[in-house]
This record gives C-alpha cells, sequence and structure tokens, in this order.
C-alpha cells in the first residue's frame, strides 16, 4: 500500500512540475510576441495642408507629403503632427479647430 502511494504522490508531483513547466514556457512566449510587437511601431508625421483655421480638425486636409511652410513663427495654424500607432482620422476624431491647436504636439506656423 505504501509503495502504491508513493508511486502516486509521485506521479502527482511530476504532473505539477509539467504542468509548471509549460505554462512558464506559454508565458514566455506570449511576453516576447508583445514586445516584438511593441518593437513594431508605427510613426507617421502629417502635415497641415491650408491656409484655414476652420479646417485644422478636417482629415482631408492633413497629409504625409510636407506641405511647405516652415513650422516656425506665431503659432496662428498647425503645421505638422508626428503619431504613434494611429492615423490622422483617429487623432481628430472628436478634435475641433481648438482642440488642434492645443495639443502642444502639433508644431504650428503662422498663416500665409
Amino acid at each position: 500500500m505504501y509503495t502504491q502511494l508513493k508511486k502516486g504522490l509521485s506521479f502527482a508531483f511530476a504532473l505539477a512540475m509539467a504542468i509548471m513547466v509549460s505554462g512558464n514556457a506559454y508565458a514566455t512566449e506570449k511576453t516576447d510576441k508583445e514586445s516584438k510587437k511593441e518593437k513594431a511601431r508605427v510613426t507617421t508625421t502629417y502635415y497641415f495642408h491650408s491656409n484655414n483655421l476652420s479646417e485644422a480638425a478636417n482629415p482631408a486636409q492633413w497629409s504625409t507629403t510636407p506641405s511647405g511652410f516652415n513650422c516656425a513663427g506665431s503659432p496662428e495654424l498647425p503645421c505638422q503632427i508626428t503619431l504613434v500607432d494611429e492615423d490622422i482620422e483617429t487623432y481628430l476624431e472628436d478634435k475641433d479647430p481648438s482642440d488642434v491647436m492645443a495639443d502642444p504636439n502639433v508644431a504650428k506656423r503662422p498663416q500665409q
């Protein structure tokens, strides 16, 4: 009887160890996948192409093509913004022109 109990406990211990090892391998694999995903971040710079502040929240007035404006001087209009893992439509969603101008991440320029 003692031998059977000893074999049963040995089996239970071996099973518990196998579960712990496989669980740890899964957790490590998931962490590796998540860190690779974080490393693959997409950074995009958008440029404002209008001289009308009322269009600052209109995605159609922003493009990844440089506008040719100098992003310096009197801050009267947005000039450009660099977004990470976000497109301009998502960024501008629920924003009005004053929200865009208030964002410290938006470079500003004088009206021309």
